[in-house]
């Protein structure tokens, strides 16, 4: 875990950022996410893929008087509401071909559940798991 200081706020508090890579939530997420990301562009036609598509959008548009620009994003997502994100999951699963999920609907609705949900790291022998959404902290003691 390191921190990233949030310079724009008084007193320069602290971001907490942890890594996944190796966790279990990682590996069961990139294997939950695969039904859902297949989905993309489909639920709004404002969705972009990757740069390449929005290249491909801007070829289309016909430019003259108009003034191109873009914004710096200063927080994106920094709070995902857990009930939220499992009700936009449902109602794209909702939608999806049984075939195209590794298990039954209601075991996949019960495992991105869990992802969402459990979401934690031990640091300095102190439980950290996320309480109001998937990027804000609340402490336990580790139980020895």
């Amino acid at each position: 875990m390191h921190g990233l200081p949030k310079v724009h706020k008084e007193g320069i508090p602290m971001r907490p950022i942890t890594s996944r890579i190796g966790s279990f939530h990682l590996r069961l997420a990139k294997i939950l996410s695969k039904p859902l990301s297949n989905t993309l562009g489909s639920i709004s036609g404002a969705h972009l893929r990757n740069s390449t598509d929005l290249i491909e959008r801007l070829k289309t548009i016909d430019f003259t008087d108009k003034i191109l620009f873009s914004y710096n994003v200063t927080a994106l997502f920094t709070n995902v509401s857990v009930k939220g994100a499992l009700e936009a999951v449902k109602n794209v699963v909702a939608n999806i071909d049984d075939g195209s999920l590794p298990v039954p609907k209601t075991d996949y609705i019960k495992l991105i559940s869990m992802c969402i949900k459990f979401w934690s790291f031990t640091f300095n022998n102190n439980e950290y798991i996320s309480n109001l959404g998937v990027s804000l902290w609340e402490v336990r003691s580790r139980q020895s």
